[in-house]
């Protein structure tokens, strides 16, 4: 019996050429996004965990950071997602007025991030 069968899966467990074949094979459009706010986040893993699994759900990808002192974030998210995206930080206690900065041109299509870290730090600098 597989112990771990039932649970979320939290972490990316592709290979980098696995993770460039599924982004070059998609055929849709990202949207480069980048928040950040200092807010005291009293379970930074908890909240980073979330995270993770909501936006694994939607094939998000960037590099996050989450500390007790707020996130720092810069990542992509599927068009098709974008309005879940934003309803679900918006809708969260921490983040309900965070101002996203979205990319103006983006050369790289919104493929920016090869897969999705969300780590826990000391610091979201």
């Amino acid at each position: 019996m597989d112990p771990n069968a039932g649970k979320r899966t939290l972490v990316n467990k592709l290979s980098r050429e696995e993770l460039q074949a599924k982004l070059d094979a998609e055929s849709f459009h990202r949207t480069t996004v980048s928040f950040y706010k200092y807010v005291i986040i009293e379970n930074p893993q908890a909240l980073r965990d979330e995270l993770f699994a909501q936006w694994s759900e939607w094939d998000c990808l960037g590099r996050i950071y989450v500390s007790r002192e707020g996130i720092n974030a810069q990542m992509n998210v599927p068009q098709h997602h974008w309005d879940a995206f934003d309803a679900f930080i918006h809708g969260m206690e921490y983040f309900h007025d965070v101002p996203f900065k979205l990319a103006v041109t983006d050369k790289t299509e919104g493929k920016s991030f090869l897969k999705l870290v969300v780590k826990v730090r000391e610091q979201i600098v």
